[in-house]
């Protein structure tokens, strides 16, 4: 890999340290042990908190529970899109909450996490992106509005291999918005005067995957807008002893990576123990053409 492709080049400042990792897999096999989740037997709380204190740098436990495997497959996601040369690419950042993946909490053994992803796969099948490269992943939040909690709200982020048009828009809106009142966000991965395209490509990438999860605080502000209407602020707050646990109880289920939405674009394993990868698809050569804008 060229300095020009280097990973530190990619990688946001925020990436966390294998300390840092490492001190978050100690802390929710703390939770898993001392509050085990109500909605989960206790024999399985105590098996992913086995897991996750089993795991080393010589044998990785591999399961999607553990923040330090999860660093690791991070950074090799990088590096298998670097590889690829798919930072070439031209890419749009989309984000979507669709119907149906708002659990309460202590109900969050009820999300079928590869169902999810099945489902969300076939609503691209069916619309004009179907031969689209999409890399994205199933993102969490325990979302509290004025101190009420609302539940655990899966959602949907992505990387499309295409240009922010009007046309893209409405064929995401075609294909997730069945009526219902949805919330999306689309964003075309550039450079800016404040920050060069390595490091939003980075930032989009690692967001795809993520290693840490919030509660994700909404509350009145006591000012109006303009209008009149209500003021919402929003802050990320660190989740309870008790949430990590559940939340961490259901990530147990899966293994590393199985967050990941990949369309039109393969993973393939170095070998079976490896968490190292490559990216591979048809489309690549196709994906690194020059697209039009509207």
């Amino acid at each position: 890999m060229s300095k020009t492709h280097a990973l530190k080049n990619y990688l946001p400042v925020k990436f966390e340290s294998g300390p840092q990792a490492n001190d978050q897999r100690l802390a929710t096999i703390k939770a898993l042990r001392k509050r085990r989740p109500t909605d989960l037997s206790r024999t399985h709380s105590m098996w992913v908190a086995r897991i996750l204190g089993k795991c080393s740098k010589a044998r990785p436990c591999k399961v999607e529970a553990c923040p330090r495997c999860r660093r690791v497959y991070r950074k090799s996601f990088v590096k298998a899109f670097l590889k690829s040369e798919l930072q070439h690419a031209i890419w749009t950042r989309v984000s979507i909450i669709p119907d149906g993946l708002l659990f309460p909490e202590g109900e969050l053994k009820n999300a079928n996490l590869k169902a999810i992803i099945k489902r969300l796969n076939k609503n691209i099948q069916r619309s004009n992106l179907a031969d689209a490269i999409i890399i994205g992943g199933i993102d969490i939040s325990l979302n509290v509005f004025e101190n009420d909690v609302q539940g655990w709200q899966l959602h949907l982020y992505f990387l499309i291999n295409r240009p922010l048009t009007n046309t893209l828009k409405t064929s995401i809106n075609d294909a997730f918005n069945k009526g219902a009142d949805k919330s999306f966000s689309f964003k075309e991965i550039k450079s800016d005067k404040q920050t060069p395209l390595q490091k939003h490509i980075g930032r989009a990438l690692t967001y795809v995957y993520k290693n840490g999860f919030n509660r994700r605080s909404s509350y009145y502000e006591a000012r109006l807008k303009r209008d009149g209407s209500p003021r919402i602020n929003v802050r990320s707050l660190p989740l309870k002893a008790h949430q990590l646990a559940e939340l961490s109880s259901w990530l147990g289920k899966y293994s590393v990576g199985d967050r990941l939405f990949l369309r039109n674009i393969k993973r393939l394993r170095a070998a079976p123990l490896s968490m190292k990868f490559s990216l591979q698809s048809a489309l690549i050569k196709q994906s690194l053409s020059p697209q039009k804008r509207e």
